[in-house]
């Protein structure tokens, strides 16, 4: 149970304060019903393990979430330094950027995600958005309209597909995403 798993953990860590990896651990237990609690311990994980991506990343999701995107947008910034190589993280932090309204960071983000994987369904939808906003709608359909192949069947890629369309001119389209 998350209690007992809780407690154990809550003395680990009173006995190894500086365990990075306990840390991070209690936090993932925390995230069910305990947010604070959860947000502070993988905040010192973090603190501890800077270069650890997992722990960056784990931040920036719950910073994400709690609505401080500048500061998740930097640990998705760290994330990606320690993983180079990881799309999900990529397009994550390009997520971070385009709610920010950083446009040029988010398509940066977002290409680089497709780059290092072409069947990135987040990266294309990631990147049609951000076209979209810029009013690209020539490259917003057709990154739309790869999302929508790679997750057949995604609300949000049908949703971003039906705004490209509706922008464009195409209301059946749009209306057949929309309905779908």
């Amino acid at each position: 149970d998350r209690r007992e798993a809780a407690q154990v953990m809550q003395r680990a860590v009173a006995l190894k304060p500086d365990a990075a990896a306990w840390h991070h651990r209690l936090a993932r237990i925390y995230q069910a019903g305990h947010e604070a609690n959860a947000l502070a311990h993988f905040q010192r994980a973090a603190e501890l393990d800077p270069g650890k991506a997992d722990y960056a990343a784990d931040l920036a999701r719950v910073l994400a979430k709690d609505g401080d995107l500048s500061t998740a947008a930097e640990f998705f910034r760290r994330a990606t330094e320690a993983s180079p190589a990881n799309p999900l993280l990529w397009a994550e932090r390009g997520q971070a950027h385009l709610a920010l309204g950083d446009l040029n960071a988010a398509a940066a983000c977002f290409g680089r995600a497709a780059n290092l994987d072409p069947a990135s369904a987040a990266a294309h939808l990631g990147g049609a958005r951000v076209s979209l906003a810029l009013g690209d709608l020539h490259e917003a359909a057709n990154k739309a309209e790869a999302a929508a192949r790679l997750a057949p069947g995604d609300p949000n890629a049908l949703i971003c597909l039906a705004d490209v369309q509706a922008a464009q001119g195409n209301i059946a389209g749009a209306e057949n995403n929309y309905a779908a």
